[in-house]
């Protein structure tokens, strides 16, 4: 679970987070980010953000809003994946990071470029709609030392 990867005190991004569902049921100061239509409810500990993670200045804007660097970004996108993921990590620098991909060829794709600097150390392959070719894919990644 993702409380088991961070301290009650640590600071988390979830990107693509829509309502912040992954992150509701923690303590941890939360950074929810993903485009709204209408304004999510404010919960103490998570903070939210309109902002179209595919913009250009999307991590410019998210650093300006949001001056406090994460323990952990968790990524949850459609399935066209993060293509810029390695950005989001370079910018932040989380010590960990969780993506969740309901497309492994997207996954594989978007992970590629940052495993010299961040080592998969968990996947998981869940499979939230049988009957379907689509298998939700979770990877745990932590900073090389």
């Amino acid at each position: 679970t993702i409380k088991s990867k961070v301290k009650e005190s640590d600071i988390l991004f979830d990107l693509f987070g829509g309502n912040g569902n992954l992150t509701a049921g923690l303590q941890n100061p939360t950074l929810v980010v993903d485009v709204y239509k209408s304004t999510p409810a404010s919960k103490w500990f998570q903070v939210f953000f309109n902002q179209d993670l595919y913009q250009p200045k999307a991590i410019a804007n998210i650093a300006q809003f949001y001056q406090k660097k994460p323990e952990l970004i968790i990524f949850d996108p459609p399935r066209s994946g993060v293509k810029n993921i390695d950005e989001f990590l370079k910018k932040f620098e989380p010590n960990q990071f969780i993506y969740i991909s309901c497309q492994f060829t997207s996954f594989t794709r978007d992970v590629k470029p940052i495993l010299g600097e961040y080592k998969l150390t968990e996947v998981h392959i869940f499979d939230l709609f049988p009957g379907t070719h689509h298998f939700e894919t979770v990877g745990i990644f932590t900073k090389n030392k």
